[in-house]
């Protein structure tokens, strides 16, 4: 793997080579291998098809890159479903066991977001979208708790370019 493949990725490649899956192991080494050189566009496409029954691990490698686009975080923060989080706030022990991954990466995201470090902000991202397709808040939430797990500056839609995708069931996401 090149150098840029950090032990996060080498850990999951081995996860999956010891999974059961025919083809996860070979699926997660391409994996590895094509992040480093692929472009933010194609990162941004990746991650809107990502089986996150795989893992998550490409996903916090792309939050953990400098070139990440601002919409590609809140991409990955929304579609981890932050409103299912609401009742925990900030208290990871009150979490169940099985939304702690998308707890860290909701987490992680955040806190790189409000300190400023995503600064590519090419791609547009529509958040009143994604607050009502993605999130899943619950009916009734205090705007206190909101804010607290999805501040108000991860609320502003980013006026960039559209992607275009279609899905091609061969070859994956492809430019339209």
């Amino acid at each position: 793997m090149p150098p840029a493949v950090d032990d996060l990725l080498r850990r999951w490649v081995a996860e999956r080579a010891a999974s059961p899956e025919p083809g996860d192991g070979e699926y997660a080494q391409f994996i590895a291998d094509w992040l480093p050189l692929a472009s933010s566009d194609d990162w941004h496409r990746m991650i809107l098809g990502h089986n996150r029954a795989l893992g998550d691990a490409p996903l916090f490698w792309i939050i953990r890159q400098a070139r990440c686009e601002k919409a590609t975080a809140l991409a990955i923060f929304f579609l981890s479903r932050p409103g299912l989080l609401l009742a925990y706030g900030k208290d990871r022990d009150r979490v169940p066991d099985r939304m702690k991954r998308a707890f860290d990466l909701i987490g992680e995201i955040r806190m790189r977001y409000v300190n400023g470090f995503y600064r590519a902000a090419t791609i547009g991202f529509d958040t009143a979208e994604a607050l009502r397709r993605d999130a899943r808040p619950p009916a009734r939430f205090d705007e206190t708790t909101v804010d607290l797990v999805i501040p108000p500056d991860m609320r502003i839609s980013i006026v960039g370019r559209k992607l275009g995708l279609r899905h091609d069931a061969r070859n994956g996401f492809l430019e339209a």
